[in-house]
């Protein structure tokens, strides 16, 4: 007994649909993007440095305002600002990464292009 043309056709598509998305991920360059926030909402900040006697320092508190990446040395940085500071990580490695209004988006970088700091975001 010979199945219905569509259910024949329907039956391919649900084994062709995992196959082509498995060829695609061996393509260079087209990836899944990675979305890395940053930690926190707001930070708070405070004098560390040694005080004489009588004297004090009121912690600040900083909501998230923005983000960067910048080059240190021959890595890119991820920096998340903040009304009193910031903090950063490591992009990581082997990606090419983009900064947006909460965090950003990292991608694994092409086979033929090289790079990986691209715009800044600020609320």
């Amino acid at each position: 007994m010979s199945l219905v043309p569509e259910k024949e056709v329907l039956m391919q598509s649900r084994f062709l649909s995992p196959m082509l998305l498995g060829l695609l991920l061996l393509v260079p360059g087209l990836t899944m993007a990675e979305y890395i926030p940053c930690p926190l909402q707001e930070i708070e900040s405070d004098v560390t440095t040694a005080k004489p006697p009588g004297w004090w320092s009121t912690p600040k508190v900083g909501r998230l305002q923005g983000t960067d990446i910048v080059q240190m040395g021959d890595q890119p940085v991820l920096l998340c600002y903040y009304g009193v500071g910031s903090i950063t990580r490591d992009a990581p490695p082997g990606t090419e990464c983009v900064a947006l209004e909460r965090g950003f988006r990292c991608q694994a970088r092409a086979m033929e292009s090289y790079g990986g700091i691209v715009g800044t975001a600020v609320e």
